[in-house]
């Protein structure tokens, strides 16, 4: 019984990696496609960071979905090592001298 669970369990993870990873890449190819056309105006234009949007320009949400990607991969890294470290494979037989 704890192998089904334990193999369901790995399914459940693959099949979740699998679909962050297709959804991501969707939204990434697309990102640039989709991102708004600036509108010309007749007046001059204000803020910080004057500049009209480029239609690649990439929104800064985008910026900060990769970023927490970046955590999120990195936590499941430590998860994995951790599993590693656990079942033992990096332990080495004793040597007797």
């Amino acid at each position: 019984m704890k192998k089904v669970t334990i193999l369901r369990l790995r399914l459940v993870g693959l099949g979740l990696a699998v679909l962050m990873a297709l959804l991501t890449f969707n939204l990434t190819a697309f990102a640039q496609a989709t991102t708004p056309q600036p509108q010309p105006t007749g007046r001059p234009l204000s803020g910080s960071n004057p500049v009209v949007l480029e239609p690649t320009d990439i929104p800064i949400e985008w910026s900060l979905f990769w970023v927490f990607m970046f955590f999120f991969v990195l936590c499941i890294g430590l998860l994995f090592a951790n599993w590693l470290v656990r079942r033992g494979t990096f332990n080495e037989p004793e040597r007797r001298i």
